[in-house]
């Protein structure tokens, strides 16, 4: 009896390891990027769901330095140069001038999109996605 407690113990405690949502998850999920070369802190990590699916993610990299090859990793990825062409679906706040994105939404609802966004001026990279 004990061993089974042990090995159930082991195994929620596994899951609960592997399976936790960190930044670099979720950008990696999304987007297929990684920053292993950057040297970066996470600013903000803020994810809101509710009961029927609707909700956001949001998460500031805040880069220590953006070399002109970090840009062209950016660059390699597909990104387009801001400023963004589809402002009318974009919160105000991630609308910005120098930089790259990344910008996918869903053809069945325009309210669920997905966006990178690397702020050159400030040395940011945002990821913002919604499901409404």
């Amino acid at each position: 009896m004990i061993k089974l407690g042990v090995i159930v113990l082991f195994i929620f405690l596994m899951h609960s390891a592997c399976s936790k949502r960190t930044p670099e998850k979720i950008l990696k999920q999304q987007f297929n990027i990684t920053l292993k070369e950057f040297n970066y802190e996470i600013e903000t990590f803020e994810e809101e769901w509710c009961p029927n699916g609707d909700g956001y993610v949001l998460i500031v990299f805040r880069f220590n330095e953006l070399t002109q090859k970090k840009l062209n990793y950016f660059q390699s990825l597909g990104f387009k140069k801001l400023p963004i062409s589809e402002k009318n679906i974009i919160p105000d706040r991630f609308l910005f001038d120098n930089g790259y994105y990344l910008f996918e939404k869903e053809m069945s609802d325009e309210r669920d999109f997905k966006l990178f966004v690397v702020d050159t001026e400030y040395n940011k990279a945002i990821l913002y996605y919604q499901y409404m």
